[in-house]
Parts: C-alpha cells; structure tokens; sequence
C-alpha cells in the first residue's frame, strides 16, 4: 500500500567520521527516506525535503537507521506528514462549487 507523503529534516555526523561510514550511512537514509539528501554548505550539514505521492516511507524505518548510526551523529531531525486529508480545499466541478475550510 502507498500514500501521499511530505518528508523534511537534516543530517549533520560528527567530526572524524570516516567518508566511507558517512557514505554508507547516507546511502542507507536516502534508501528509507526515499528521496535524495544534499549536502547544504550554507548550514553544513545534510537535508532533505520531498513529497512523494506513491511513498512507503516509515517513520519506523527510519528510526532504525537512525539508531543504527547514532553513534555517528552529530544532529538528526526527521518528519514525516500525511498529506491524505487537506486542511482547506475548493472543488469546482461544472458549476457546482465546494469551499472546504478546517
């Protein structure tokens, strides 16, 4: 089963982490966040931000990659939104109009 899925957060390891377990460890992330994580210079540090509308994302999966690493980090933050119900929304179908708002 898929949903309808928006995913933020950083990554930032600690200093004198080998390239080769950051490497592993991104690889690993980006696998269960499924979406690319970009090194940002300006914060220097790892983020992602993605909205996938056929997700399997976990926030279960990505607790254990988490705790498999945590070690290794220096910061991690991770959020997971539904995006299966709207907060507001307006639906004009021929003539008819729907206005919706929570």
């Amino acid at each position: 089963m898929s949903w309808e899925t928006f995913t933020v957060g950083q990554i930032r390891f600690k200093e004198n982490v080998p390239v080769k377990r950051i490497d592993k460890a991104l690889g690993e992330f980006r696998e269960a966040l499924q979406c690319d994580v970009e090194w940002d210079p300006e914060w220097e540090m790892w983020k992602f931000q993605d909205v996938n509308w056929a997700s399997h994302v976990s926030g279960e999966r990505v607790k254990e990659v988490y705790e498999r690493y945590r070690d290794i980090l220096d910061y991690f933050a991770f959020s997971l939104f539904y995006l299966d119900e709207p907060d507001e929304e307006i639906v004009y179908d021929q003539g008819t109009e729907v206005v919706s708002v929570w």
